[in-house]
């Protein structure tokens, strides 16, 4: 017995009319005749759209007329900047150019804080590794960013010998924070301001429970007493 085929309608004949306003496109699948379609679509480079995280009909339009905007002769729409930011480096960094051991891309200008006797050597001890918290002591012969293979998300917060300093985002990925010569401790710490404002709530609404607790005594205790 023959598999039923689900009834997809047609799209209405448009003829020599086109829309003003592009229509918006809500399917993030689409149907396909048999595998062998699928086949050119993924390999062939045949027009066609399997999932819209892969393709979408909006997304390429909108590419499409940002290369015109642009002069350009194609275009790519990324759904966010960080994917946008990653694909241009991956396109125009060669073979070679870039070796994290020694280069890293942060976000901001560093401002160094020099002075000192730099040690001889790099050193790098570990103290304390926990989810919400990383500590250890670096040694540093020049100024450095201290790289730590972790996600970069808001809510972190460093120390550099129990000073704060700016979380540098690092290679776009990762955390990072500016060192200067010299024996260090440094510190992550993850404090989101959504825990800080939770726990000052908690303090309000408890200091409130307990000012509550002490008028409803003392009107019990005055009632009793008259």
């Amino acid at each position: 017995m023959a598999k039923p085929q689900p009834i997809v309608p047609p799209v209405p004949a448009l003829g020599k009319s086109s829309p003003l306003v592009p229509p918006l496109y809500q399917s993030s699948v689409y149907t396909l005749p048999d595998l062998d379609a699928l086949d050119e679509i993924m390999t062939a480079g045949e027009p066609g759209f399997t999932y819209a995280r892969d393709g979408h009909p909006n997304a390429r339009q909108l590419a499409d007329w940002l290369a015109v905007l642009e002069g350009a002769t194609w275009g790519i729409a990324f759904s966010s900047g960080m994917a946008a930011i990653t694909a241009t480096l991956l396109a125009l960094v060669q073979q070679g150019d870039f070796d994290p051991r020694t280069l890293v891309l942060v976000d901001r200008e560093i401002e160094w804080r020099l002075g000192g006797v730099p040690p001889p050597t790099e050193a790098i001890a570990w103290e304390e590794l926990s989810p919400q918290r990383a500590r250890l002591r670096v040694q540093s012969p020049a100024p450095t960013v201290l790289v730590l293979a972790d996600l970069y998300w808001p809510g972190w917060r460093v120390t550099v010998d129990g000073e704060q300093r700016p979380v540098l985002r690092a290679d776009y990925l990762f955390r990072g924070v500016a060192v200067e010569p010299g024996d260090h401790e440094v510190e992550f710490s993850y404090a989101p301001a959504s825990l800080r404002i939770g726990a000052l709530l908690s303090l309000l609404t408890l200091g409130a429970l307990v000012v509550f607790a002490v008028r409803q005594r003392r009107g019990a205790h005055g009632g009793a007493a008259s």
